[in-house]
């Protein structure tokens, strides 16, 4: 029900005998509204995921990358790009897409840990696969663990599943009846033309266990020696740690894996880029899907 307020105002008599005009009340001001503060509602409570929780390794030690210095078949069809295009910003959802699901590997080693870099290629009810660069984990013994995070105060496990030593590719296996990440989409590799943008995310040892996105443009394609695949190139810099991390376009789809770095003055110039002081090589995507598909 709605209730109305009311306001009576008494009338004074004035005297008939006295001829003067009935004075006007001046009206009170009434006070101003001041609405109430709105309400902003706390942020929603989000249980961490059910899972025995394994106490956190000490600081690992960036794995060493392979680093290519020998300027023997380093050729490319495409000529050098000039001048370099500018990046293209990462729209904020892509990104934090992408953020999730790449993962910090630590590998426990005789006097200390190791540290790379994956990314979660596939899902389904009883886990997850990620992607990594094979000299991450070719060192792993068989049934070493290999701990995943890191994520607050827990990490998982994972398994080597299949390689491809050759391209420089593993697949990793997290068993898991909780759904904890979602698979970022593998795109097509070939597709990339060059100058465009590319965006790197890793977990360098220079993050200090912190993820870390760089991001540059395709510069050239070069073959890998002794797989017979083929390396894209970018100026996105990566360093010691990022190993295994994941490369992609505009759209969040994965079009390479962070395998190896060429900062030889001598090799850049070659290539015609004595500009910038590395170049990141990527395992294309499209060399992944043979393993994917195991």
């Amino acid at each position: 029900m709605q209730s109305t307020l009311v306001a009576r105002l008494a009338a004074t008599l004035t005297p008939t005998s006295v001829d003067t005009p009935t004075p006007v009340p001046t009206p009170t001001p009434q006070p101003t509204f001041a609405p109430q503060a709105t309400y902003t509602p706390q942020a929603t409570y989000t249980p961490a995921p059910t899972h025995t929780a394994i106490p956190p390794p000490p600081a690992a030690t960036a794995t060493p990358r392979r680093v290519l210095t020998s300027p023997p078949s380093f050729t490319t069809s495409t000529p050098p790009l000039k001048p370099l295009p500018t990046v293209i910003p990462l729209a904020e959802q892509v990104r934090n897409t992408v953020w999730w699901s790449t993962l910090s590997l630590v590998i426990e080693e005789a006097g200390g840990y190791t540290q790379g870099t994956g990314i979660v290629v596939q899902t389904d009810a009883e886990g997850f696969s990620i992607l990594t660069a094979y000299h991450v984990v070719e060192d792993v013994r068989p049934g070493q663990p290999i701990l995943i995070g890191p994520y607050a105060d827990w990490t998982l496990i994972a398994n080597v599943v299949a390689t491809a030593p050759d391209v420089d590719l593993a697949i990793l296996r997290v068993q898991s009846p909780v759904r904890l990440f979602e698979a970022v989409p593998l795109g097509d590799s070939d597709s990339v033309s060059m100058g465009d943008s590319v965006y790197l995310f890793s977990y360098p040892g220079s993050g200090r266990g912190n993820l870390v996105v760089t991001q540059g443009v395709a510069v050239g394609r070069y073959p890998i020696s002794r797989g017979g695949g083929q390396y894209l190139g970018t100026s996105a810099r990566a360093s010691p740690g990022s190993s295994g991390g994941v490369a992609i376009n505009g759209r969040g789809e994965l079009v390479g894996i962070v395998s190896a770095i060429i900062f030889n003055p001598t090799i850049l110039q070659e290539l015609g880029y004595p500009e910038l002081s590395l170049i990141s090589l990527l395992v294309s995507s499209n060399e992944a899907r043979p393993l994917l598909a195991q």
